[in-house]
């Protein structure tokens, strides 16, 4: 009987274990190769992944970034093919961002314009409902019926990333477990223009200035207050008017939606409790590091873990420097801005993030490899936490 029942507590604890794993699916469409408004796409795709891992992060859940189409990719097939072959659980959030040119649909929300034909973003929603995640976010930054222009910014989204607590806190807010529905945003309303900065998208900018505002301020928050005013920031910035709908029930957005309520959705609250003491396992170092097998994602990864012996970290260096970098190859961190905070060698790069104990993620931008394969120059965004 003692046998069953401790049986019975495994299963339990790993159903348990289950139930409770999150995942936030991170999907990105970038129009990242187009002509005229490729470079601005760009910047919205480089500050997207980084907002996304941010979110991951505070709300400890795994990240799962889908973005192949983007560039070349940047197509009907392809988009099709990510959007059917998604697959959820009851936990988790998909977050669906999409970047570049857009025309009118039979909705008042836009016509993505991909290559090889377009997609209603009303559409996309259909598709991701279909999923059943926990919270379904859809976003378009694109034109509602005409074509973008560019006019100049006023502010900008700051250095490196950093979470502490009253961070953490904000994110919760707008992806905690009890946040629930479906939210869809169009930056602009049927018949205008979206307008393209050299720093992005203006409501991607917005709304990415409002969060790091309102994470500044400590501010409590919600959907509603966030995107409220994300449009008013984007209509003083710009003169288009963002249009969204919050429904905490997650119903479907159909193309014959008449009007765009703004109610505001059940948010979570951070809850205080007493704090609990949980004794960590002790760092152990491992067996000599093999690298071989490995991506410069997963290479890194391990570099910044801080449960691994920092000895181990660093004996971690000179392979990586040998199978992923050219010998004289550049490494240059930018800011959310886009501006160059610093330029290094790959390995004064690799030694100085090694024992970094506070970096969190890093997000890898753009790159030039040699005809070896190997970097010759890597620019990354870091994240780091407080702790």
């Amino acid at each position: 009987m003692k046998k069953i029942k401790f049986i019975l507590l495994i299963v339990f604890f790993l159903i348990s274990n289950i139930a409770v794993s999150q995942t936030l699916h991170a999907i990105i469409f970038a129009d990242t190769w187009s002509d005229d408004i490729g470079e601005s796409v760009k910047v919205d795709y480089q500050n997207m992944d980084v907002e996304f891992a941010l979110i991951a992060l505070a709300n400890k859940m795994e990240l799962n970034l889908l973005d192949e189409c983007i560039g070349e990719n940047f197509n009907k097939q392809t988009a099709e093919k990510v959007l059917n072959n998604l697959r959820c659980g009851p936990n988790d959030i998909v977050f669906f961002y999409y970047s570049g040119h857009g025309g009118r649909s039979s909705s008042q929300y836009p016509m993505l314009a991909l290559k090889g034909g377009g997609i209603a973003l009303h559409t996309v929603d259909e598709i991701i409902s279909r999923k059943s995640p926990r919270l379904r976010i859809i976003m378009a930054d694109c034109c509602n019926g005409t074509t973008r222009e560019d006019i100049r910014p006023q502010g900008d989204l700051g250095g490196a990333s950093r979470l502490n607590a009253i961070s953490e806190a904000f994110y919760k807010n707008l992806f905690g477990s009890s946040v629930r529905g479906c939210i869809i945003v169009s930056s602009s309303g049927p018949g205008e223009n979206s307008v393209s900065l050299s720093v992005g998208g203006a409501f991607t900018f917005s709304f990415l200035q409002e969060i790091q505002k309102m994470k500044a301020a400590g501010s409590n928050t919600n959907w509603n207050i966030l995107l409220e005013r994300s449009k008013n920031t984007t209509y003083q910035l710009a003169r288009h008017t963002p249009i969204f709908n919050i429904d905490p029930g997650g119903r479907l957005i159909s193309a014959s939606t008449p009007s765009v309520p703004t109610t505001t959705p059940s948010t979570t609250t951070p809850s205080t409790s007493t704090s609990t003491t949980v004794e960590s396992e002790p760092r152990r170092t491992p067996q000599p590091p093999i690298i071989r097998d490995k991506t410069l994602e997963e290479a890194l990864a391990m570099l910044i873990n801080n449960t691994l012996n920092d000895d181990y970290r660093i004996s971690l260096i000179q392979p990586m420097l040998n199978q992923f970098f050219a010998p004289n190859a550049v490494v240059r961190i930018y800011g959310r801005n886009g501006t160059l905070v610093r330029r290094e060698t790959a390995a004064n790069f690799l030694n100085r993030i090694a024992i970094a104990h506070n970096l969190s993620s890093l997000r890898q931008q753009d790159s030039q490899k040699g005809a070896d394969g190997k970097y010759t120059e890597i620019n990354f965004h870091e994240i780091y936490s407080s702790d």
